[in-house]
């Protein structure tokens, strides 16, 4: 997980409140761990997870 991905992840947020993250089938075993960083380093909250999509929300400040 780079820093460049979690500051385009809050930028999302920041712009849009709830966002898609698609995540490649390859990464189907790490994508859990993964969402789990993600929305703990943009204090955000995991909306529902299917498939290979996670939707996460942030209610803008």
């Amino acid at each position: 997980m780079t820093d460049s991905l979690i500051e385009e992840v809050k930028r999302q947020l920041k712009a849009n409140e709830l966002i898609k993250i698609r995540f490649a089938r390859t990464m189907a075993s790490e994508k859990e761990s993964y969402i789990t960083e993600i929305v703990e380093k943009t204090n955000s909250k995991l909306i529902d997870l299917r498939g290979n999509v996670a939707i996460i929300f942030k209610k803008r400040s």
